[in-house]
C-alpha cells in the first residue's frame, strides 16, 4: 500500500495515503504490551513491528506519527525509537512532538486508562537511547536544544526522586520481583546526554545522586562499569573529561583507597554475631543466641521435631547467621546440627579482593 502513494494520478495517490494512515492508525490501536524490567532478558522485536516503523515514516503524517507515540511507545517499552523519533523530528520539526516525548520520559497510563506505576518515572532504556541521539544530534536548532535541555531536566528530577515512598511503597526499587533502577547502560546514556549538551550542573546531580545512594548503585556493579564507559567515551568526544566527571572519578577512587586500606581481620574466636532484629524468645533460639555468644564453642545440636528445626533453620538463614545446618537422622526425632562458619569474614576476604582490583580500574581511567 505504501507503494502505490508513489505511482498513479494524484487522486489515487491521495486515496491510497488515505487507506494506509487508516490501516496505521488501526495497527496502532491493536499493537499488543510489552511492559520492560529492569534485569530482565532482552525482548527482540518482531521484524514486522520494525519494518512498521520504518513504513510510518513514508506516509509523512504527523498526526499518526504522534499516536504512535503516545500510544505504542506505552504499550510496548522494548520498541527501539531512535530512528523513527530523529527522523520524524527531522521531517516536521525538532519540537513537533514535544508533548508526546514529555510523555515518554515521564510516563503514561496503563490499558485501563489509571496511572499505571510500572510506566511513571521509569528511565527505560529504549528512552536513554533516543534521548542520547536526540542529544547528539550535530547542528544548532535552537528548538531541539530547549527541548533536549527540558527533557533532560524531567528525567534527572524523576531520577533523583526515586528513593521516595509511594502509596504503593517503593515501587521504584521493587515491584512484582523486580526492580525499576535504571541499569548501569542506561545511567551511561543519560550522563553521555548530559555531557552531549554540555548540561554540567545535571552530570552533577546525577553523579551526586549516585554516590549518595550505593544500595542502589553498587560501586562495582554500576558506578565503576558506568565510569569505563563514559570517561574514554568523554576524551575521545571533547579531548577531556569534564570537571563532575572527573570529580566523580576522584571521589570513586578516593572510596576504594579507603576501602583497600581496610583489610580483614580474621575471627580471634567462635563469637558470631547476630542481628538485634534476632529477638524470638522460643527455648531453642535462645539456645542458638547463647551458642553464638560462646567463644569456645563450635558446633550445637538440637534434638527436636520437624516444626522446631525449621524454625531455627529459618531464623539462620533470614538473619544471615555463620552457621551451617546439617541433619542427623540416625534416631527420631531427627537432629539439627549447627556449626559456626567464617563466611563473615570470607565475604570481606573477597570483597577486599574486588576493591583491590577496582580501585586498578579506575586509576587507569585518570
Amino acid at each position: 500500500m505504501i507503494s502505490a502513494l508513489s505511482k498513479g494520478a494524484k487522486g489515487r495517490r491521495e486515496e491510497a495515503r488515505s487507506d494506509a494512515i487508516q490501516l496505521a492508525r488501526g495497527i496502532i490501536a491493536e499493537w499488543p504490551s510489552k511492559h520492560y524490567w529492569a534485569g530482565e532478558r532482552v525482548q527482540e522485536t518482531p521484524g514486522a513491528h520494525i519494518k512498521f516503523t520504518e513504513q510510518l515514516l513514508k506516509l509523512r503524517d504527523r498526526d499518526t506519527i504522534a499516536a504512535f507515540l503516545s500510544q505504542v511507545a506505552m504499550r510496548d517499552q522494548w520498541l527501539d525509537l531512535s530512528s523513527l523519533i530523529k527522523q520524524a523530528c527531522l521531517e516536521f520539526g525538532w519540537d513537533a512532538f514535544s508533548a508526546e516525548l514529555v510523555q515518554l520520559i515521564r510516563g503514561g497510563v496503563g490499558e485501563d486508562g489509571e496511572e499505571d506505576n510500572r510506566l511513571l518515572h521509569l528511565l527505560l532504556p529504549r528512552d536513554a537511547a533516543w534521548l542520547f541521539v536526540f542529544a547528539s544530534e550535530a547542528g544548532s536548532d535552537s528548538a531541539r536544544e530547549l527541548l533536549t535541555r527540558k527533557l533532560l531536566a524531567m528525567t534527572i528530577q524523576d531520577l533523583c526522586q526515586s528513593s521516595q515512598q509511594s502509596e504503593w511503597g517503593d515501587v521504584r526499587r521493587h515491584r512484582f520481583g523486580a526492580t525499576l533502577i535504571p541499569d548501569q547502560a542506561t545511567l551511561s546514556l543519560l550522563l553521555k546526554s548530559l555531557v552531549a549538551v554540555g548540561d554540567e550542573d545535571g552530570q552533577s546531580q546525577v553523579t551526586q545522586f549516585l554516590q549518595q545512594n550505593p544500595e542502589d548503585f553498587p560501586v562495582a556493579d554500576c558506578q565503576v562499569p558506568v565510569l569505563e564507559s563514559l570517561i574514554p567515551w568523554s576524551k575521545k568526544r571533547d579531548g577531556s573529561v569534564s570537571p563532575p566527571l572527573r570529580s566523580w572519578l576522584a571521589s570513586t577512587h578516593d572510596y576504594l583507597k579507603a576501602e583497600v586500606a581496610r583489610k580483614p581481620v580474621p575471627p580471634a574466636d567462635w563469637v558470631r554475631s547476630y542481628p538485634s532484629r534476632f529477638t524470638c524468645d522460643c527455648q531453642f533460639c535462645r539456645e542458638v543466641r547463647a551458642f553464638l555468644d560462646d567463644p569456645e564453642a563450635e558446633a550445637i545440636s538440637i534434638k527436636s521435631n520437624e516444626n522446631v528445626r525449621r524454625h531455627v533453620s529459618m531464623n539462620m538463614y533470614d538473619y544471615k547467621v555463620d552457621i551451617d545446618g546439617s541433619l542427623d537422622r540416625s534416631s527420631r526425632p531427627y537432629t539439627l546440627l549447627l556449626t559456626k562458619t567464617n563466611a563473615s569474614y570470607d565475604r570481606l576476604v573477597k570483597t577486599h579482593e574486588l576493591n583491590q582490583d577496582l580501585m586498578k580500574r579506575v586509576a587507569g581511567l585518570k
